[in-house]
């Protein structure tokens, strides 16, 4: 990797070296908390009203896919990712020893841009499997479907669409 990038702003200066330990602890939590916050609104937002299948990976396209399934879809394709995923508990874990070795990096002197973009596309990696893992779920679900059951999904799909559109 070359230096950096002249496009990208460079981010703002770090705190003085006099701010208190527990002001800067404390300003990190505050923003890891509001990120959690509005990580969960936007999630609910994106979840059709909260009925997207609970433990399922989620993005917006999911959240639009899953969300047009039947109440028993959602809770077969749920119950079946539950059955087959990690256990929530490994996947925290697998999270925080990820988050714990990004953190080093952002703290070494001097800064790995190389080893820290290596970091990112090791964890979006991780989140690529699960929600393909999920995709391949949905696809079988859909191809058990008869056709009649296809199209009501296209119906239902297409009605989410539109009102999608309306609130834009």
């Amino acid at each position: 990797m070359t230096g950096p990038n002249p496009e990208i702003p460079a981010l703002p200066a770090a705190p003085r070296p006099g701010a208190p330990l527990w002001m800067r602890v404390t300003l990190v939590i505050s923003l890891a908390l509001n990120l959690l916050i509005a990580g969960a609104v936007l999630g609910g937002i994106a979840g059709h009203r909260g009925r997207v299948a609970a433990g399922m990976p989620r993005d917006a396209a999911s959240a639009i896919y899953l969300g047009a399934l039947p109440e028993e879809g959602r809770a077969r394709l749920t119950e079946h990712f539950r059955r087959t995923a990690p256990p929530l508990s490994e996947r925290r874990a697998a999270f925080r020893s990820e988050l714990a070795a990004t953190l080093e990096l952002l703290r070494a002197e001097p800064f790995d841009a190389e080893a820290f973009a290596a970091r990112i596309s090791h964890q979006r990696s991780l989140m690529d499997e699960r929600a393909q893992a999920g995709d391949a779920l949905f696809v079988d679900l859909l191809a058990r479907a008869t056709p009649e059951e296809r199209r009501a999904y296209a119906d239902r799909l297409e009605t989410m669409l539109r009102r999608l559109r309306r609130s834009d």
